[in-house]
């Protein structure tokens, strides 16, 4: 039973990965104020990759920011602890996952299971909390596009037409949350069978 708990571990934990890579990350919904139309995408880190290889149709973006001195926004100064923090809590779940595959290896013990699951779910939640937070910025319009853009007027001009309506994680997180949880469930389980296990010889010799 262990080894079938162990191997069901890793696998659990493997999933994390294909969940990060290949769901999908984020979702956004571009518009316009003088016309209702927009555009509204959603992006997995797959097809990020891909529009920076050149391998995407969004890629003539990246080869704009590549072929100008494009610098990180001032205007994103008030969100950018929270975008880090978001990013800082992405890798803690890499490295969660990366904990319980190797732990299950090495070990059947249960509580550093838990707890490394527990780790990842908390850390999913605050890494969600924390980029609708920083998304509510600039869908509010407290960040707007102009803001971003730098450059002639022509630049100044576009960016006041064009307003971002909505961006937000697009649904990766949900799949992580559901992992975790899932592998609190499973290890909780065992580590109950395994206390169960250890009073009933207790039980028994009592009646003798």
């Amino acid at each position: 039973m262990n080894i079938l708990y162990r191997i069901v571990n890793s696998l659990l934990a493997a999933v994390v990965f294909p969940i990060i890579l290949l769901m999908d990350f984020i979702y956004f919904r571009i518009g316009t104020t003088v016309l209702d139309a927009g555009l509204h995408e959603t992006l997995s880190v797959m097809d990020i990759i891909d529009i920076v290889r050149g391998e995407h149709y969004f890629s003539f973006i990246f080869d704009g920011i590549k072929s100008s001195s494009f610098t990180w926004p001032e205007a994103f100064d008030i969100i950018n602890g929270r975008l880090i923090t978001s990013g800082v809590c992405l890798a803690l779940v890499i490295i969660a996952a990366i904990f319980i595959i190797v732990w299950s290896i090495c070990s059947s013990k249960r509580i550093p299971v838990l707890s490394a699951s527990f780790f990842g779910l908390v850390s999913t939640i605050v890494m969600t909390a924390c980029f609708k937070s920083a998304a509510s910025v600039i869908t509010t319009g407290v960040i707007g596009v102009s803001d971003v853009m730098s450059g002639g007027l022509l630049t100044s001009l576009l960016g006041n037409l064009v307003k971002i309506e909505a961006i937000s994680l697009a649904g990766f997180q949900n799949g992580l949350i559901f992992t975790f949880v899932f592998l609190l469930v499973w290890t909780g389980c065992y580590y109950l069978i395994e206390i169960g296990e250890d009073k009933e010889p207790k039980v028994k010799a009592d009646k003798h």
